[in-house]
């Protein structure tokens, strides 16, 4: 899988960057407001497991730096790693991955832009719930079904190889949505 990026508006006022990290795609979109409204979102993938483990590690970092760099976010909101050590489903060496591509994504963020604040996806999914005024629960897989409804009309799926919609479609709306979630909880969104 390559690389995607949208710019709807360009020049935004105090944009916010949300991220959605893991080692095979990080999602991301840039969110500004009041209203609330996507500016940019895409997606990359890190270099595979047929490289050595920290040039995966410094590959997200420089992408990191440079998305930053490219989009000027005030913020950076990263959705965090909590629900995979709770849940009990992955393994020691999958959250162990998955936790320094997100902390390394976190700490370039940091790096580059210095506000940065993590949000777990039950606040995430609960912010943009009732910011929406909906009452029933949100799943992973509904998120970029709001995001279309309820942010950007024009939010189109990343298509795979056979037509159908591909995970990163996903990874987009959950980086969208964390930027979404903190631009809410910092009382500038819907």
């Amino acid at each position: 899988m390559g690389s995607r990026k949208v710019i709807l508006v360009p020049n935004s006022k105090e944009p916010i960057l949300g991220l959605d990290c893991s080692s095979k795609t990080v999602g991301w979109g840039l969110v500004s407001g009041p209203p609330a409204v996507l500016v940019a979102h895409g997606h990359f993938s890190p270099l595979s497991s047929k490289h050595h483990f920290m040039a995966r590690l410094d590959d997200v970092f420089d992408k990191i730096s440079a998305l930053c760099d490219d989009l000027g976010p005030t913020a950076v909101a990263v959705e965090d790693i909590i629900k995979h050590m709770s849940g009990g489903g992955s393994m020691a060496q999958t959250i162990t991955i998955l936790a320094a591509f997100n902390r390394v994504a976190a700490l370039a963020a940091w790096r580059k832009v210095g506000n940065l604040v993590f949000y777990p996806v039950s606040t995430i999914r609960k912010v943009i719930r009732e910011g929406i005024g909906r009452k029933d629960k949100i799943g992973k897989e509904e998120m970029p079904l709001i995001v279309r409804a309820d942010l950007c009309t024009t939010f189109s799926n990343v298509l795979d190889r056979k037509g159908g919609v591909a995970e990163a479609t996903m990874d987009e709306a959950d980086g969208i949505a964390v930027a979404w979630t903190h631009l809410i909880s910092s009382g500038r969104g819907k």
